[in-house]
């Protein structure tokens, strides 16, 4: 990860204010980001209040240029995803694949995050560059539940993706019947 053995050794043992000190005097963006990544992608909200707290890294726009939302949301880590948007994370940015925070949850079946996100104001029918919308990720990988909350907020159900394939198709192909029921 490139951050100094005491860094490191005080993430690993959850050392939060030894996290706390060695963050102050760090001068070092590109390791103050390591460690925001890594509490994003592990789940650790205590970690991300402390880089976000005592970092220059408070603002929306370096947690919108890093995807940092869209990692959270692909991992399902509900506590993060809010202090991410309580910081003022975007919700529909594309991320460098061409895919919304919305997408993530979607297609790795984490309702709860797709109810944050679209209390949020989420936009439930934005594309991705192929063409795939939310529902369309639900319906591909089957999650049910996922499907209904997005059904129920008035997902599009006509929309086709760039090969002119269909949420019925990417569920019926997968064998997800229980997806368009």
């Amino acid at each position: 990860m490139g951050n100094s053995p005491s860094l490191q050794q005080a993430i690993e043992s959850k050392d939060y204010n030894a996290v706390t000190e060695i963050l102050k005097g760090c001068n070092s963006r590109t390791e103050e980001m390591q460690v925001l990544k890594l509490g994003c992608e592990n789940g650790d909200d205590i970690l991300v209040k402390i880089v976000l707290q005592n970092t220059s890294l408070n603002s929306p726009s370096v947690i919108d240029e890093e995807y940092l939302l869209h990692t959270a949301c692909r991992e399902g880590h509900v506590t993060v995803i809010q202090l991410l948007l309580d910081k003022g994370a975007l919700v529909n940015p594309y991320d460098s694949k061409g895919l919304s925070a919305l997408m993530y949850a979607s297609w790795f079946g984490h309702a709860e995050v797709v109810i944050i996100l679209l209390q949020n104001r989420a936009q439930i029918d934005l594309l991705s560059t192929s063409g795939k919308s939310a529902l369309m990720c639900a319906c591909e990988k089957g999650h049910a539940e996922v499907v209904k909350l997005l059904l129920d907020n008035k997902a599009q159900i006509d929309l086709v993706d760039n090969d002119g394939h269909s949420i019925l198709m990417y569920a019926s192909s997968r064998g997800h019947a229980e997806a368009v029921n």
